[in-house]
């Protein structure tokens, strides 16, 4: 059997990559490398639908954030005492509390949370 490897750079929070990592730790022990032979998936895309394929492989590799995600990189900002741009950043996407915050939006939240 072929072993190969991927690497992968791309610019996440640790809580993300930490989530990441113990997915794959639980996936891995429960389904070991012996077990899969073949994949039975869907077909591959037509290479009629380029924007399509494409369309797939973001939402593929796209991480789910979740609120505790978004939380942990909002909790050192708090601790620091900068209560009032963690408001400001929730008053951005319409909040005016995190759990307010749609899920769509927690992506640029972090993004912008890790800016200040």
């Amino acid at each position: 059997m072929a072993m190969f490897t991927i690497d992968v750079n791309l610019n996440f929070p640790q809580a993300v990559l930490d989530f990441c990592a113990a997915a794959l730790d639980r996936h891995t022990a429960a389904h070991p490398i012996e077990e899969v032979s073949h994949f039975d998936g869907p077909d591959p895309l037509p290479e009629a639908a380029p924007q399509a394929k494409a369309a797939v492989q973001t939402e593929a590799t796209a991480p789910q954030l979740t609120l505790t995600d978004v939380r942990s990189t909002l909790a050192p900002l708090l601790k620091a005492g900068r209560k009032d741009e963690v408001q400001g950043l929730f008053q951005k996407y319409g909040a005016a509390k995190l759990s307010e915050v749609k899920p769509a939006d927690y992506a640029a939240l972090m993004r912008d949370a890790e800016a200040l």
